[in-house]
């Protein structure tokens, strides 16, 4: 479930703003009839998803948790790869500071996106 809303939201969102698009794809009042505490599930849900890496979690500003679908995290790397190709001064992490996206790290810390 987790999974696929990420997916429909496309880009990268804070745990708010998951919850948020969540019930608005299933009502709060049906979800409550099969979870008991519907937010601290859906805070396990998502740390899970992210834990076994079928989602990717960072952090926003360096504070905010954000989590985004695999297929944004790709399409984010392929943006910023292009990005780089067409810039006549290759951008590293040191000296990007053009950009507003996000950090992207998965939960084992192994890989890194902007």
């Amino acid at each position: 479930m987790v999974v696929d809303v990420l997916n429909e939201i496309d880009t990268t969102v804070s745990r708010n703003e998951f919850k948020a698009a969540f019930f608005a794809k299933f009502p709060r009042a049906d979800v409550e009839l099969i979870w008991e505490n519907v937010d601290n599930a859906i805070s396990t849900a998502l740390r899970r998803a992210a834990k076994e890496n079928l989602i990717t979690k960072g952090r926003r500003n360096g504070k905010i948790e954000i989590y985004a679908s695999k297929q944004v995290v790709a399409r984010m790397v392929k943006e910023r790869e292009q990005r780089e190709a067409a810039s006549p001064n290759p951008v590293t992490e040191q000296n990007d500071r053009r950009t507003e996206q996000p950090v992207m790290h998965s939960e084992e810390g192994h890989d890194q996106w902007r």
